[in-house]
């Protein structure tokens, strides 16, 4: 490690003390530029062999986690390939982003902003648009409450932005940005702390939430597994969380929430509560729906969205259980 960093600030002191004759050589000829892949080398390429060396020094600083100079260097690499740049929109536009990658503070948005502007007839500004669009997108899942407007305007940024640049990994992301806010989505969240499944005791009021996306109507199933010895099962293959309950368990009752949509792109909540009731009876309270009663022993909720599988969690009431904490 430590040889590999000194192997690495010699060679950087040698080039950058070379730094006038090599500006003045072309990236073509750089044999420093065979490293980036074809992607890179297409959007952005290098105005001299100076800048390829720059790119080439900057990823392998970046592939150590050196505690000496490493950091120092690499920050280096970034100040002259950004120096070197000048004049040169998609060298200027690489160093700026490599420089801001990550970031997700009002600085960066507006050095990215910046670019769009200044550069707005290059392809290589795939990447700030990228970013920022991402930016955007992250603030909207983030804000309490979100807001359809604020996702609604992200969507008119991807759309503007695929229909402007052509193919690449950057536009694909911002192709992905818009997808997954129109992608269905749902968590269902059983007991305290949303603690899927466990113990609970006749009396016991249980929080429930159904989160949702996209989605305007899921049915809830009350399923009792008819042997009380049979192991908690994991409901993570749909296959076989169906055929465990087609043969382990009887549906005790359905219920269907209607007009769930909480807006395009939006996460929504329903609040609910898991009753359990004197003697050792359990249903899904009123608020808002009951699911039904299926007594002693162990029970499942199958939540569905249009008949597809989405989320299914187990619980147990033990009468044992209660006597222990009337007891104790």
């Amino acid at each position: 490690g430590n040889s590999n960093e000194k192997y690495f600030s010699a060679a950087l002191d040698t080039v950058v003390g070379f730094r006038k004759e090599l500006m003045a050589e072309p990236a073509d000829e750089a044999g420093f530029f065979n490293y980036s892949g074809e992607e890179v080398r297409k959007l952005f390429p290098c105005s001299s062999y100076y800048e390829a060396a720059m790119r080439f020094f900057y990823e392998r600083f970046g592939g150590y986690d050196y505690s000496g100079r490493s950091s120092e260097n690499a920050k280096r690499c970034l100040d002259e390939m950004l120096s070197a740049s000048e004049g040169h929109p998609s060298s200027e536009i690489y160093a700026q982003c490599l420089i801001n990658a990550g970031r997700s503070d009002d600085a960066a948005l507006g050095v990215y902003e910046g670019l769009l502007k200044k550069y707005p007839s290059e392809k290589a500004c795939v990447w700030p648009e990228a970013e920022r669009i991402q930016i955007y997108y992250d603030r909207a899942c983030a804000a309490k409450p979100q807001k359809e407007a604020d996702f609604l305007k992200v969507k008119e940024m991807c759309e503007k932005a695929v229909a402007k640049y052509g193919k690449s990994s950057y536009r694909e992301r911002i192709e992905n940005i818009r997808k997954s806010m129109e992608e269905k989505s749902m968590s269902f969240n059983v007991g305290k702390d949303g603690e899927p499944s466990g113990f609970f005791y006749p009396g016991d009021e249980v929080p429930c939430s159904i989160g949702f996306k996209n989605i305007e109507e899921v049915r809830i199933t009350l399923y009792k597994i008819a042997d009380y010895a049979e192991p908690l099962f994991d409901f993570t293959d749909k296959g076989q969380s169906e055929a465990y309950l087609r043969t382990k368990a009887k549906a005790v009752r359905t219920v269907t929430l209607s007009g769930l949509k909480a807006g395009y792109g939006v996460t929504g909540t329903k609040e609910c509560s898991l009753k359990v009731e004197e003697p050792g009876n359990y249903v899904l309270a009123a608020r808002p729906f009951a699911a039904g009663n299926a007594g002693f022993g162990k029970a499942a909720l199958q939540a569905l969205d249009g008949g597809r599988q989405t989320e299914c969690l187990q619980f147990r009431v033990s009468a044992i259980a209660t006597a222990f904490r009337q007891r104790g």
